[in-house]
């Protein structure tokens, strides 16, 4: 006879189950909701920085910009084509994005 077989047999309650994790009525959040407008950083205000993940990323980043802007504005979009296109390394592209994230054009 097992542990849980003994416990019942003896009228032990059961441990209980899993509280049902309630689920989020399509539509609603948990929270106030606030417009993000997307990080935007310009490649000369990136290129400023050039220890935070490299010399080396600032040349991406301006060869991004050059192949992908007009105006010199980085954003997911622009890293996205430039991903797309294959120009450079995921990584490089990736680090990329830490500069645009971390120094974000204040709207």
């Amino acid at each position: 006879m097992t542990t849980a077989e003994a416990d019942a047999a003896a009228g032990a309650p059961s441990a209980p189950a899993a509280a049902p994790v309630a689920a989020t009525p399509p539509g609603r959040t948990h929270g106030a909701e606030s417009w993000h407008h997307g990080f935007r950083l310009r490649v000369d205000e990136l290129a400023v920085r050039p220890e935070f993940r490299g010399p080396e990323i600032v040349d991406v980043a301006r060869a991004v910009a050059i192949g992908h802007t007009k105006d010199g504005w980085l954003d997911a979009r622009v890293i996205g084509e430039a991903l797309r296109a294959g120009e450079n390394h995921p990584q490089d592209l990736k680090k990329v994005w830490h500069h645009v994230a971390r120094w974000d054009y204040a709207w």
